[in-house]
């Protein structure tokens, strides 16, 4: 690793401690109202879904489920567009209130666009994704014959996040562009490309260095839920249903928590190679206002 990697690393885990002791209750308060508008708006389109079913032709309701899909899904990115916003003021150390979660559908003119085009990519992985599930189905049963419903299910949990990963990578920086100048939007996806430009490896690097020990932790944890939940459905334990709960919980609260820790990073990762393509000055990011520091570190 050459030195200037191992300066961003360092500055990203800095960076992210402090970004965390300050503002990790807002996070997990904010994450929780998300989860909790974002469950309204699905409930709401799939009992619209159901109600359209019931009294339309099969086509007309496929396509009218794909029409709700995306303006759901829509509706989803404009939440995220808010979460942005917030996790990079968090960042920069700026005020920052509950509000800002939506401030996407107050400044739709200028985001909707964008949205609209991350809901039909969605569409299109979870598509492709029901595709694959339905080409492989004989192996799909073979796989929960063999390993048990639970495993297979998270086998198949596992392929479908790596999917969306993958698909939404390219990507990642554009949210916090368009907060960073939300009227500046033209030339956003090149802004976001140059950005990533010779820095995927890096991207990755911190995102292993800082959440590595979080996601095996989490996997720790997950094979003990499923050894006591196994273990208690056939012994039928009172004890072991206990730990089988216990481990279910931490196995919840952390994966609540490195989501948590995931939202602040990736704005601190932004900052720094926004900060990177500046020093070096080969890239094509136009900068609107002065940087924040970002050595983010309050000695």
């Amino acid at each position: 690793m050459n030195e200037r990697d191992e300066k961003i690393i360092n500055s990203a885990l800095k960076q992210l401690f402090f970004c965390a002791r300050k503002n990790i209750n807002k996070i997990m308060i904010t994450l929780f109202v998300f989860n909790i508008i974002e469950t309204i708006i699905t409930l709401f389109c799939s009992k619209l879904v159901v109600v359209l079913s019931l009294s339309t032709p099969l086509i007309l309701t496929l396509a009218m489920s794909l029409l709700i899909s995306i303006g759901m899904l829509t509706a989803v990115m404009l939440l995220y567009y808010g979460l942005s916003v917030m996790t990079l003021r968090m960042a920069r150390k700026e005020y920052v209130t509950i509000g800002y979660l939506l401030i996407g559908f107050r400044k739709w003119r200028n985001v909707a666009k964008y949205a609209l085009f991350f809901a039909v990519l969605l569409t299109v992985v979870c598509a492709l994704f029901l595709a694959i599930w339905f080409f492989f189905t004989p192996l799909s049963v073979v796989l929960f014959n063999k390993v048990g419903v639970m495993t297979g299910t998270a086998f198949i949990v596992l392929f479908f996040l790596c999917l969306l990963v993958l698909s939404l990578f390219p990507w990642t920086f554009v949210w916090y562009l368009l907060a960073n100048e939300p009227e500046k939007q033209k030339g956003v996806f090149k802004r976001n490309f140059a950005l990533l430009k010779g820095r995927k490896k890096l991207f990755f690097k911190i995102v292993f260095k800082v959440m590595g020990k979080r996601i095996v932790t989490i996997l720790i944890v997950w094979a003990f839920m499923f050894f006591f939940t196994q273990i208690s459905l056939k012994s039928k334990s009172a004890m072991l249903s206990l730990f089988s709960s216990f481990f279910s919980f931490l196995y919840m609260y952390l994966l609540y928590a490195t989501q948590a820790f995931a939202f602040l990073l990736l704005p601190i990762i932004y900052d720094l190679f926004l900060a990177d393509s500046v020093a070096k000055q080969v890239d094509v990011v136009e900068i609107k206002y002065a940087l924040p520091d970002t050595t983010g570190v309050e000695q």
